[in-house]
């Protein structure tokens, strides 16, 4: 299980360096002390060095500390009612597409065509999440899991739960598994933390919700748009 756990996080690892690696500038995929990923070109040590000055959770430190990392607000909105609205990017010759409320502010970024790291944020909220095009790799359900554990594990210590609960959810054309820790040592700014992986429509979807409260209008608009409103279409 241990081997085939490694096979899947060094495919990941290679897939997302191969594409970075026909940009202008290396860009570094930097896992954050507070569970976050962060893309920048300072290397992961660097920036963690700089931690203080660099990580802001407050809503008016997020949009600098966003364009220091060269990202773009979305530009593609189209209003769907008077509270959420539909965002949109085409990657891979694929629209996704998904709801978000208005008052969330919104980044994005794409990656050699086949990785989109989006970014919501509000006064309740952070949601991270990484869409990444696997070339047609298939993944198990039982590999999911495996992955979802991996990247879940930091945040056990500490925890209430003091173990990776996992739900799992089928979708259309999908499956999706999340978890969710609360107090973790991992997470300074946030009570809880749900980490989750979709396979959905040949993509392969991981995200970080980091919140106060599950109960909390944000929270649950986050996650039923992750599992009821995300859409994947081939052009």
């Amino acid at each position: 299980m241990i081997l085939v756990r490694n096979k899947i996080f060094l495919f990941l690892t290679l897939l997302i360096s191969n594409g970075f690696s026909k940009e202008p500038k290396q860009i570094h995929r930097c896992i954050m002390e507070n569970g976050t990923i962060s893309y920048q070109e300072q290397s992961c040590k660097k920036a963690k060095s700089n931690k203080k000055d660099n990580i802001k959770k407050s809503i008016n430190s997020a949009p600098s500390y966003m364009s220091s990392i060269q990202y773009k607000s979305i530009s593609e909105i189209s209003s769907d009612n008077n509270s959420s609205q539909i965002i949109y990017e085409t990657v891979k010759n694929y629209q996704i597409s998904l709801k978000a409320l208005l008052n969330w502010k919104i980044f994005k970024k794409v990656y050699d065509n086949k990785f989109l790291h989006i970014r919501f944020l509000d006064s309740d909220i952070s949601l991270k999440i990484d869409f990444i095009y696997p070339d047609n790799k298939q993944f198990t359900e039982q590999e999911l899991i495996e992955l979802l554990q991996l990247s879940a594990s930091r945040y056990v210590k500490g925890s209430r739960e003091k173990a990776i609960n996992l739900n799992i959810f089928n979708l259309s054309s999908g499956k999706a598994i999340t978890t969710t820790l609360t107090n973790s040592k991992a997470i300074k700014d946030y009570k809880m933390v749900t980490k989750g992986i979709i396979f959905k429509s040949n993509w392969l979807i991981q995200f970080t919700l980091l919140s106060n409260y599950t109960n909390s209008n944000s929270y649950k608009f986050a996650m039923d748009s992750l599992l009821t409103n995300l859409t994947l279409r081939k052009l």
